[in-house]
């Protein structure tokens, strides 16, 4: 990564914080935290399902079950990206239909959509205006680039409904926000290990970077009540790279 990304990512980061913390004085965004009556049960249920889509993600990457697609997803490739966060949603969503369990306690909640959304679309135009993509978008995208969006949207919205709302809310309740935001930053990265590992310069400074990213995603669903303002974000922002 030279130079010119660091402190384009870093100016990104500082004016998404900034965002957040006018937005954390409006009434859109403050709504009733989302509890459990079993916090201690809800931790080990999530924590178990992180590991059983974990290992189903390493099989895959490690070439055990499809060579074809571990070299995609060791690649980057988004279709193999899309393929194994479906596959890792899944397990989630067929819990929250078993144990009978609302959307919003995967950070979902109704309630705080709207001012979610605001937030997450404004961080998304910050984030375009930051990186000086208004004109490369406005002269107009190709159909690669267009579906490379859709994907990205699809990646995000199974990853962070999975780690920012399904998991973060269960060890926010169990171990309190700060701890929680924590725990499932390095679990994220855990997930992203494969992809991380193919980097092969400045792997150090990608963990850091990716660590210190996760959190960032964290502190918007915290702040936002809801894993939409995470989504939009995280999808432009990664968007924005592939952008020529």
């Amino acid at each position: 990564m030279d130079s010119r990304i660091l402190i384009l990512t870093l100016s990104e980061w500082l004016g998404v914080v900034a965002v957040l913390m006018l937005a954390g004085l409006s009434p859109r965004l403050n709504v009733p935290p989302v509890g459990f009556k079993y916090p201690r049960r809800e931790g080990i249920v999530a924590l178990s399902l992180f590991g059983l889509i974990l290992v189903t993600k390493s099989l895959l990457a490690a070439g055990a079950l499809n060579a074809a697609i571990a070299e995609n997803l060791r690649g980057g490739g988004l279709d193999a990206r899309l393929l194994v966060a479906g596959l890792g949603l899944a397990p989630f969503l067929l819990a929250l239909l078993i144990r009978r369990q609302p959307p919003r306690s995967a950070g979902w909640y109704a309630k705080a959509l709207g001012g979610a959304v605001r937030v997450g679309l404004v961080l998304a135009a910050l984030t375009i205006i930051l990186r000086s993509k208004a004109l490369t978008i406005f002269d107009g995208i190709s159909p690669e680039e267009a579906r490379s969006l859709l994907f990205l949207l699809g990646v995000c919205l199974a990853e962070e409904t999975v780690f920012r709302g399904y998991i973060q809310l269960r060890l926010s309740s169990w171990w309190g926000g700060r701890w929680g935001l924590l725990a499932v930053a390095l679990l994220s990265l855990a997930w992203e290990w494969p992809l991380l590992m193919a980097t092969q310069q400045g792997i150090a400074l990608n963990l850091a970077l990716t660590a210190l990213r996760f959190l960032l995603l964290g502190w918007i669903a915290q702040k936002s009540k809801h894993v939409i303002a995470p989504i939009l974000y995280r999808a432009i922002s990664e968007w924005l790279f592939l952008l020529r």
